[in-house]
């Protein structure tokens, strides 16, 4: 009897891993990730790069140069216009970082019910308090993205005031 019923415990926990082996197959893992940064999309909550951009490009010590050299105003146009340019080419890359981050806290039917229901969600509170953490994933996923998309954006600000 012991033995057929460690068998039978065996069997189950084998099928438990093969199970959760074949849910986690990386096209699933994909359309998941597709849904959620839908999910983002809609709630507009990659509007956030833009200003991410702007903050972190402004801050720079050559857009202060660039500031100097040709006037704030000035300045503030050109930062402006290459966010407009740079933001949308790395859209997708920070929309699915977004969404991973996002897949760390939460089922896809959970902010499926965030999206539809709002305030009004179960989750919503949920969605609230676990903001510091998808953001310090984001931060931790999105650091060398969000780099690379400032030195782009810088690039050509620094070669305006540089002699030709």
């Amino acid at each position: 009897m012991k033995k057929i019923l460690n068998k039978s415990v065996i069997a189950a926990i084998a099928t438990i891993y093969i199970a959760q082996a074949t849910l986690a197959t990386p096209a699933l893992c994909e359309e998941r990730n597709a849904e959620v940064v839908e999910i983002i999309k809609q709630l507009h909550m990659d509007d956030n790069l833009k200003f991410i951009a702007f903050a972190a490009a402004s801050n720079t010590e050559t857009y202060r140069m660039v500031a100097l050299n040709k006037g704030g105003a000035v300045a503030h146009r050109m930062l402006v216009e290459q966010i407009a340019i740079v933001v949308p080419r790395y859209l997708e890359r920070w929309d699915q970082n977004l969404a991973a981050s996002y897949l760390e806290y939460f089922t896809t039917d959970e902010l499926k019910s965030i999206l539809k229901e709002k305030k009004a969600s179960p989750y919503y509170q949920k969605f609230i308090s676990a903001g510091p953490k998808v953001g310090q994933s984001m931060q931790n996923r999105s650091n060398e993205l969000a780099k690379q998309i400032i030195v782009e954006i810088i690039t050509p600000l620094f070669q305006e005031i540089t002699p030709k």
